[in-house]
């Protein structure tokens, strides 16, 4: 029997494969508008996307500001007179459509939900993440989903986790809760400062943080099952 009771689990690049499915989407919305996208455009569009997002986990910054100014940047150097709020919104309604699952992860949802308490963890817009989640058929799988743009704090502050808590009935001890996902910054630094056991999806990379030292290092999220049995 496994030590945890409950898995809680980040989506993106964790569940979601969004490698894929992030420029796909910036692929689909140039598309869109009539503009083609060449690889330096997603390169440009990557750095500035994920400037943002780690100000957002560093507090410094609001989704709503993210909404507005990471496609500000790109219209303006594209020199594309369209508005960057409804440029988003196209964004996230492609985003939803080129969502898929890592190959296996339903059925690893599927086998762990008959044995421990699941849920959601994700530091991400309210108009995407559980839309992605109704499509990609798993959302019945959590007992508790916790979006930071619905709950007004992110990880890894503590009071995202303190949402957390106070969502699920009757919580399990923190060392019987286990925090799966692929960002030492905010998965890994969250569930650690929190005082949760952590799992990092690390996709072939190595730890550059000696700072934030999860407790079990994983490939992939289907190797999880190496850890619970």
């Amino acid at each position: 029997m496994s030590k945890f009771q409950c898995l809680l689990f980040d989506a993106d690049n964790t569940l979601f494969d969004s490698t894929s499915a992030f420029p796909a989407a910036i692929v689909s919305s140039f598309k869109a508008i009539g503009r083609t996208v060449d690889d330096d455009l997603l390169e440009r569009y990557e750095s500035i996307n994920s400037g943002f997002w780690r100000q957002y986990e560093e507090g410094s910054i609001t989704l709503d500001e993210i909404k507005q100014r990471r496609f500000r940047e790109i219209l303006t150097f594209l020199e594309i007179d369209h508005d960057p709020g409804n440029f988003n919104r196209l964004y996230l309604e492609k985003l939803v459509e080129e969502t898929h699952l890592y190959p296996g992860t339903e059925e690893l949802l599927k086998e762990l939900s008959e044995t421990h308490r699941m849920c959601i963890i994700t530091n991400g817009m309210r108009e995407a993440q559980r839309p992605r989640l109704r499509k990609t058929g798993i959302d019945h799988y959590f007992e508790s989903i916790i979006v930071s743009d619905e709950v007004g704090f992110s990880k890894p502050e503590p009071e995202y986790f303190d949402v957390l808590m106070k969502s699920l009935s009757d919580p399990p001890n923190k060392n019987k809760m286990l925090v799966i996902g692929d960002s030492l910054t905010s998965d890994i630094a969250g569930g650690l400062n929190y005082g949760l056991p952590t799992c990092w999806i690390s996709h072939g990379k190595v730890n550059p943080n000696k700072e934030v030292q999860p407790d079990y290092v994983i490939e992939k999220v289907s190797d999880l099952r190496k850890i619970l049995q």
